[in-house]
């Protein structure tokens, strides 16, 4: 890395007024490893893995707003990562206690198939099978929008806790057949790391983010020796 840039990955406090926001992606929203909106490849250029991704924010994701950053940046925490963000990225306002709540603790509900989400107040939300959205009052989920959260029935959807079985957790692992592969969450893909941790969280069991900390997550191993 030349001199400048180096000097936009040298560890500094937070500039600004520390946010304490929990806000909603509203789209796939990628995280850079690094204070820059740019990419960063092994040299000479492999255009392939972009080092500077650390994963994407899927729609309907709750994150952490910690601080603005220069250069039009958000540094940002989910419950897998610790990154930056565009400063105008698809996100809904701060959340209220109540959603706040919710979309931290809450049960998690999800689609078996393309749905639309109505609202009680009238908004609607096309959703597609992968987005999953917390319980709201009995019987219904909240989502959320640009103008907000919204309380909906939980009629169309399903719960994403599941039992763990293997048929169950064989159907899930192959019901990604098809899904494209992307480091880091690069353009919106699976790398290996996030496909564990999205089968298992399928299964009410949260895992680490990277494949480093999965091998050291657990409490049974086999020596192969």
């Amino acid at each position: 890395l030349s001199p400048a840039m180096l000097r936009r990955f040298t560890p500094r406090t937070p500039p600004g007024r520390q946010l304490d926001q929990i806000r909603v992606a509203l789209a796939p929203v990628p995280v850079r490893c690094g204070p820059w909106a740019g990419s960063l490849h092994k040299q000479p250029p492999d255009h392939g893995p972009d080092r500077n991704a650390c994963g994407t924010v899927r729609a309907q994701e709750p994150l952490e707003i910690l601080s603005r950053w220069p250069g039009g940046l958000l540094l940002v925490r989910t419950r897998y990562t610790l990154g930056w963000i565009d400063e105008d990225a698809p996100l809904s306002p701060p959340l209220s206690s109540d959603s706040r709540r919710r979309w931290l603790t809450a049960e998690r509900y999800e689609p078996a198939r393309p749905v639309r989400l109505s609202a009680f107040d009238g908004t609607v939300l096309e959703v597609e099978p992968g987005p999953r959205v917390p319980a709201g009052a009995p019987g219904t989920v909240l989502f959320a929008t640009s103008r907000g959260a919204h309380r909906a029935s939980a009629a169309a959807l399903r719960p994403s806790r599941r039992p763990l079985t293997r048929r169950a957790l064989l159907e899930t692992a192959f019901s990604y057949l098809g899904a494209p592969y992307g480091w880091g969450g690069q353009d919106g893909g699976l790398d290996c790391s996030r496909f564990i941790m999205e089968l298992l969280a399928s299964f009410g069991i949260r895992f680490p983010r990277t494949s480093g900390s999965q091998a050291l997550a657990g409490t049974f191993s086999i020596d192969l020796r």
